[in-house]
């Protein structure tokens, strides 16, 4: 794209938000200068003749349609002689009339200024957002239409509501909390209060001066906003008596390493943010840094306070204003999510939190979290109760393999009994040695006594499932003609195994270890549509699988099924399962 001297001097180095009024043949009845400046001698033409010829159709067809609808485009606005611009149009009705003829509106802006202008509007609300924080101040808006009211405080760049909701259940709280004392003064100030906020007062400053046995003074200033006038804000100053002050709003209630919340200030925001049982949905997450000790002791604790730095920044980035971090202090973090509504827009967040942490830092140090997550009010409504399901779903992630989340379900995950967390830390730290003791004990008695003695035994099937959270395992042999196990809940009748042995899609999956290892087996839908119709009728959610070959022939399959949900396999498992798996498929092709 060239640049003439014009831009240079003129609208090259300004925002573009032009107005354009044109007529129906989209000719310009007036515009921006800066339009003008652009088109120079080219303004008597049609602005459709000014853009891409495919975009300028649509723009003469919007408008000679019976039934105009707005018209928004990306593309390509010149000026017939030496310059163009990449731009966004839109094409509306306006309240513009020539002669009586009313005119449409296009407003055109600069794509590349634009972009301009929202990182510096991204940078000036941090910035602000920075500033709000180290204010020890009050604000408030004031909704003229709704009379309505929020009152917040920042602290750590972020808005934490102290009220929000209508005029007069904020005058109930006020009294309510002042029941007891003579609070005519304070009525009287309240009364004034409302006065200036439902008349929309340009400017106002007044005092609140708290009932007799206290003695604090509240500094008011507002003022209704010039660019929104439906709208008055202003900021409350405390002077003195702050020891009636939440913690979490006082700077003693930041971790000194990170910034956040420390663990005393989340705990008290936290809980005070259940106590209003509004049956709003909110998530309580557990983080915690995979292996931290490791990374201390190799790269040195300089390093290892660097990430607990980083990690806690990227949360501030992506969780932004929809929730409140804290530091539980090591390597552990709690996030109270306010504004995150569905279990999809969670499992997203939660993803993206993790594959930043994988590129935050070179692919040696390779840090990873797990995440344990708890939701109000389904999994209930207090504080101790939600926390130690969170807790729970966390050691399950740890148990899994690690650099995963688990969102709690009673269902899947059990109750959480009176005992269960005082053994749960123990049962992740033997878990390991357990699996690989049952494991080698099994593999033991399965060349000592035979595969019938794993196979067939029922009790032996369920606690290979207990062991490693499976829902089912299935056994084929003879290239699928024999059914030699089935154990689980199982949702239709069993399948005939011979069509997978026959489906060569199918066995492609398989790598040169004769593994097939799938955590969603939608990735099925288009690798093996068929495969994958048979496992979707199962209810099969993820599946290990153990291909054992006689004489290089396909013959006997051990299936490892979970139903109705995803698996990440750990390589823990992954080892145990398929060592057990080929051991007992190499055991059948010999009895065979």
């Amino acid at each position: 794209m060239r640049v003439n001297s014009v831009e240079q001097k003129g609208y090259a180095n300004r925002i573009m938000d032009w107005k354009i009024f044109v007529r129906q043949d989209l000719v310009v009845a007036k515009a921006s200068e800066f339009f003008y400046e652009f088109v120079g001698e080219n303004s008597f033409r049609p602005v459709s003749e000014l853009l891409l010829p495919e975009d300028g159709e649509l723009l003469k067809k919007a408008v000679e349609a019976d039934t105009f609808q707005p018209l928004e485009l990306i593309t390509v606005l010149h000026n017939l002689k030496d310059s163009v611009r990449n731009v966004y149009l839109r094409l509306e009705q306006s309240e513009q009339t020539e002669n009586g003829i009313p005119l449409y509106q296009i407003t055109v802006s600069d794509i590349h200024d634009l972009e301009n202008r929202n990182l510096r509007l991204e940078q000036s609300i941090l910035k602000y957002r920075h500033f709000m924080t180290l204010e020890d101040v009050y604000f408030f808006e004031y909704l003229i239409e709704q009379d309505s009211i929020t009152v917040y405080k920042y602290v750590n760049e972020r808005a934490m509501n102290q009220f929000e909701g209508p005029m007069n259940a904020l005058i109930r709280n006020v009294e309510q909390a002042h029941e007891g004392s003579d609070i005519s003064r304070l009525e009287d100030q309240l009364r004034t209060f409302c006065a200036h906020l439902r008349n929309g007062d340009d400017f106002f400053e007044m005092e609140f001066v708290s009932g007799q046995e206290d003695k604090g003074i509240w500094k008011v200033k507002g003022a209704r906003i010039p660019k929104k006038r439906d709208m008055v804000a202003g900021i409350i100053t405390p002077d003195r008596n702050r020891e009636k002050e939440a913690y979490y709003l006082t700077p003693a209630a930041r971790d000194a390493g990170t910034g956040l919340l420390n663990k005393r200030a989340w705990t008290e925001y936290t809980i005070e943010q259940l106590n209003r049982k509004d049956h709003s949905t909110r998530w309580l997450v557990i983080i915690d840094i995979d292996d931290f000790k490791h990374i201390n002791d190799t790269y040195g604790h300089i390093f290892g306070d660097q990430v607990i730095r980083r990690v806690a920044e990227i949360m501030q980035v992506l969780v932004g204003q929809r929730g409140v971090i804290g530091r539980f202090g090591g390597d552990e973090y709690v996030i109270l999510l306010e504004k995150v509504e569905t279990r999809g827009q969670l499992k997203t967040l939660l993803k993206t939190i993790a594959k930043e942490f994988a590129l935050a830092f070179d692919p040696k140090t390779h840090v990873t979290a797990s995440i344990g997550v708890s939701e109000y009010p389904v999994d209930g409504s207090e504080y101790e109760e939600l926390m130690r399901k969170a807790d729970k779903a966390l050691y399950l992630a740890k148990e899994k393999g690690k650099n995963r989340h688990i969102i709690y379900e009673e269902r899947l995950h059990g109750k959480l009994e009176s005992d269960d967390m005082q053994n749960m830390a123990m049962a992740y730290a033997v878990s390991k040695e357990k699996k690989r003791e049952v494991i080698t004990k099994m593999i033991t008695e399965l060349c000592v006594s035979g595969v019938n003695s794993i196979v067939k035994k029922e009790e032996r099937l369920q606690q290979i499932r207990s062991l490693f959270d499976l829902d089912g395992i299935t056994i084929y042999s003879e290239s699928g003609a024999q059914l030699v196990c089935r154990n689980g809940n199982y949702m239709v009748e069993v399948p005939d195994g011979r069509g997978l042995f026959e489906d060569e899609k199918y066995l492609a999956l398989f790598g040169d270890d004769d593994n097939f290892i799938e955590s969603n087996t939608l990735k099925l839908r288009f690798q093996d549509p068929a495969a994958f119709a048979v496992m979707q009728k199962q209810e099969i959610g993820a599946s290990l699988q153990c291909l054992s070959r006689k004489e290089g022939v396909p013959n006997v399959i051990v299936n490892y099924d979970v139903f109705n949900r995803n698996r990440k396999w750990s390589d823990e498992d992954i080892t145990l399962l398929t060592i057990l798996g080929h051991c007992i498929g190499n055991l059948l092709n010999y009895s065979e």
